[in-house]
């Protein structure tokens, strides 16, 4: 039945007809190969033009394509080819319809709170809703939001004439709408609202779904970025869930809840052992949640390529993760170089993702979970407290730090560099300060005066404290054995240890002669972090039972040294050359210096 509708209708050529009469699954697959060609000649016309008419046999779904293939497929085992059916190329074409579509891949948008915020409150002055939208407490934000939600028109009169802010963020959900109208509704999925503080960051993105005419198209996923707003994310979930018209929202989005945890503004916030700890609690504190309401919640951790963005080896964290917290469903991104280490070969790229499956199996079915977190918190808290403190005194509260950053790294020229998916300051936030500085850039400029400062600082401080008490280094050690989340954490920062280079790191710090005492603070922390992490695990010195790590950082610093010399040089002449000068040859051998030692240290940040 199906062929004949094939034939009746495509426009098959007489002796194409004649010539497979009696093979009807090459006349069948004929007739997709046509189905395809007018859906590519489809998606062509829409990005030349705009227009997506004039093809009837398109599909218009990859359900349809798929629909088509399962036949043939059923058919195959009805008529005894079952080995074909089952096996080869087949199966693998609808296993790759199920993955990829017609899109490829799904996309994510993200977009920061405040940026958000903005926008509606120019949108509810438009409208009359009310001129201070801004100035409102949470309460009646949310309250404000929810009445809006509920009702049907539009916010925005005929006419309206949108700032430059109200098109930024409004004009991506048209995007997105003409996106699930002409390609598919799997081509956006999920519209991540970046540093969220409040239930109201979230309902503002479901107004501006609703005005472009999308209101249940998306997945909205609250980014939990500072520790302050990690500690709180429980609350803040528990209290979107109780809200009416949020629960209309995800109840049409299939009642699954998607969370994303920020490790790389975290780190930045309160420093690396702190943003461990509260992500650690989150972990527990989410999944506490999900069992009390039984919301389904799914985990997007959004990890970069160093430890000080959360990176390391995938499989010891998903097994570290607290009892009850993982259900076997995990996002994570993979980012920068990292992307190339893992998946360039196809024998490393198999061998990674087999770790993360199976990591995941055992992480779901309660392996590698030890209960740990009850008994060992009141030491951790105390570990974060303390070492959150040390670093934010260092970074946030030394009159003179940013200047000794500005001089003690080249953040100035890696925002030259084309290598990041966002600028390396945030909107409006220029070359001020740190508040204003991405992640990312952050990082970087540490990896690159090989201080790697992010992943270790305030560890010895926080380890220190506990190990001068009766038992305590016997207790550090205890927990450092019998618990997969600290041993890991610790690893994490050991490496970081190791591939740091006090020599290095003076001749840049030796640029900003007015802060001794910030270099001093410096090199104190990294003695007493590596004596800690001696001490806690038990070692005559770093990577002890890891020697092809420390062998290889060993034999890299004497060859690396020279580039780092050279950058220093390009630094220090760096003010008296011309405009000219710095464009041209000069801009060149700098960022020629910056990717060559982050390929040195195999790291971007």
């Amino acid at each position: 039945a199906s062929l004949d509708h094939d034939l009746s209708t495509l426009d098959f050529r007489p002796e194409t007809r004649r010539r497979y009469s009696q093979e009807p699954y090459v006349l069948k697959l004929l007739a997709i190969e046509m189905r395809l060609n007018a859906t590519w000649q489809k998606s062509v016309a829409m990005l030349s033009t705009g227009r997506t008419g004039g093809y009837p046999i398109a599909y218009t779904d990859p359900q349809h394509l798929r629909a088509e293939l399962v036949l043939i497929q059923r058919s195959l085992r009805e008529n005894y080819a079952g080995a074909v059916a089952d096996f080869g190329a087949l199966p693998q074409l609808i296993r790759r319809v199920d993955g990829f579509g017609f899109h490829l891949a799904p996309v994510d948008v993200r977009q920061h709170s405040e940026e958000q915020g903005r926008a509606i409150a120019e949108m509810f002055a438009a409208a009359g809703v009310t001129e201070n939208y801004a100035d409102l407490d949470e309460d009646a934000k949310i309250g404000l939001l929810t009445t809006e939600l509920e009702n049907p028109r539009p916010l925005l009169p005929p006419g309206f004439e949108r700032s430059e802010t109200v098109h930024r963020v409004l004009e991506v959900f048209h995007v997105i709408r003409r996106a699930h109208r002409d390609l598919s509704s799997h081509a956006v999925v999920a519209y991540i609202v970046s540093m969220t503080h409040g239930v109201s960051d979230l309902l503002e993105a479901l107004i501006l779904a609703k005005e472009a005419g999308i209101p249940h198209a998306l997945d909205i996923v609250p980014l939990f970025e500072t520790i302050d707003d990690l500690h709180g994310s429980a609350i803040l979930l528990r209290s979107l869930f109780s809200n009416l018209a949020y629960q209309t929202h995800l109840a049409k989005r299939g009642g699954t809840q998607e969370v994303m945890l920020g490790y790389s503004d975290s780190s930045k916030d309160g420093g690396f052992l702190a943003a461990n700890w509260a992500l650690q609690k989150t972990l527990a504190d989410i999944a506490s949640l999900q069992q009390e309401l039984h919301v389904p919640i799914r985990l997007f951790h959004g990890r970069g390529g160093t430890v000080g963005r959360g990176g390391g080896r995938a499989n010891r964290a998903i097994l570290s993760q607290p009892a009850g917290s993982f259900s076997g469903k995990i996002r994570f991104t993979e980012q920068g170089e990292v992307i190339s280490f893992r998946y360039s070969l196809p024998p490393i790229a198999h061998r990674h993702l087999e770790q993360i499956v199976s990591a995941a199996i055992l992480a779901a079915y309660g392996l590698g979970t030890t209960g740990a977190e009850s008994r060992y918190a009141e030491i951790m808290d105390r570990l974060e407290e303390s070492s959150r403190q040390a670093y934010r005194k260092l970074v946030y509260e030394t009159e003179g730090f940013w200047r000794f950053y500005t001089l003690a790294t080249p953040i100035e020229h890696i925002s030259l560099l084309p290598i990041a998916s966002r600028p390396v300051f945030r909107p409006g936030q220029g070359i001020t300060g740190i508040e204003g500085l991405r992640a990312i850039p952050w990082n970087f400029a540490w990896v690159q005066n090989r201080a790697t400062l992010v992943g270790w600082y305030g560890l010895g401080v926080a380890l220190s404290e506990i190990a001068a008490e009766p038992g305590g280094a016997e207790k550090l050690q205890e927990m450092h054995r019998e618990w997969p989340f600290f041993r890991n954490v610790v690893a994490n920062a050991q490496l970081e240890l190791g591939r740091a280079h006090r020599e290095t790191f003076r001749l840049y710090a030796a640029r900003d002669p007015q802060d001794p005492e910030i270099t001093a603070a410096i090199e104190q922390e990294y003695e007493r972090s590596i004596e800690m992490v001696l001490l806690v695990t038990e070692q005559r010195r770093l990577m002890e039972h890891a020697r092809m790590v420390r062998n290889t950082i060993e034999f890299r610093n004497p060859e690396v040294m020279p580039l780092s010399v050279m950058q220093l040089r390009l630094m220090d002449r760096w003010a008296s050359l011309s405009e000219t000068e710095q464009a041209g040859p000069y801009r060149e051998a700098m960022l020629q210096t910056i990717a060559g030692l982050a390929a040195a240290m195999q790291s971007t940040g």
